[in-house]
């Protein structure tokens, strides 16, 4: 859980692609009264390796307020290592990420440092696609009923007590398409809901954030089902548990669920169960 004396970690290339994610990070340290340490990854050889006093310049003019409270971290070495390092060392509570890049039809390139972050920082990881225009409002959180996604609806409800939580589970309808499949989906919907409000009455959900909570279904394609929902509820932010161990991202909320990140407009929250 972030805390006021917790600090929120920010990494910027001081490319206009990161402004997002230097923009939420300010928005939630300030929100939560944590220190904000901002960390830029200098290439050897470089500016800014020659000029560390104007390095550190740079990163303070990519700061909404260059005259914010803000620790200005330089590393050198690679910047997926470098900001898991940083984590570590800060004793942070959030990584905040931007995307890499769009590529030409407008999806999400989220590249190696996230990768690298979520498999490997002990904190969560919010990557930031949308500008910046207010507090998050409306979570979808997506469950599979499993501690990993516990986790992640328990981080996310605490990180943002004044936000909706809509909790999704996407279940699997036999011969979905086929004639009379929609027939078993009523029976097979009344089941995961007996079985999302079992996971809902757990010691780690107090009343107040159950009295917060909307529960959501859908079946057949996760990702379709996600973005349905998404948009159903006006949600500004997607929560998902990660294992984050093996592979890229291999989420625990459905097979194809390690697309969302990629595909989602939605920030995305990443989640990592610590083994």
């Amino acid at each position: 859980m972030t805390s006021p004396a917790t600090p929120v970690l920010v990494a910027t290339d001081l490319g206009a692609r990161s402004d997002r994610a230097v923009d939420r990070a300010c928005l939630l340290a300030q929100t939560w009264g944590a220190p904000l340490k901002v960390l830029h990854a200098v290439e050897p050889g470089s500016w800014a390796d020659r000029n560390p006093a104007l390095a550190m310049d740079g990163v303070r003019a990519v700061l909404p307020d260059p005259s914010l409270a803000a620790e200005i971290l330089l590393a050198h070495e690679p910047a997926p290592q470098a900001i898991v390092r940083a984590a570590q060392e800060t004793g942070c509570g959030l990584i905040v990420a931007g995307v890499a890049r769009f590529n030409q039809v407008g999806d999400f390139l989220i590249g190696t440092t996230v990768d690298h972050a979520v498999r490997n920082a002990e904190v969560p990881v919010l990557v930031v696609k949308q500008r910046v225009h207010g507090a998050y409002r409306s979570l979808l959180v997506a469950t599979d009923f499993s501690t990993c996604s516990r986790l992640a609806l328990t981080k996310a409800a605490n990180m943002f007590p004044d936000a909706a939580l809509h909790v999704l589970h996407v279940f699997d309808v036999p011969l979905d398409g086929w004639p009379g499949s929609e027939r078993k989906s009523p029976g097979l919907e009344e089941q995961a809901r007996r079985e999302l409000e079992a996971f809902l009455d757990h010691p780690d959900f107090s009343q107040t954030m159950r009295n917060r909570i909307s529960m959501h279904f859908g079946h057949g394609v996760m990702d379709a089902a996600v973005e349905q929902t998404a948009r159903d509820v006006n949600a500004d932010l997607l929560v998902l548990g990660t294992h984050g161990e093996t592979g890229f991202l291999q989420f625990v909320v459905g097979s194809r669920a390690e697309s969302l990140l990629f595909w989602s407009r939605t920030d995305t929250l990443m989640v990592r169960e610590v083994p």
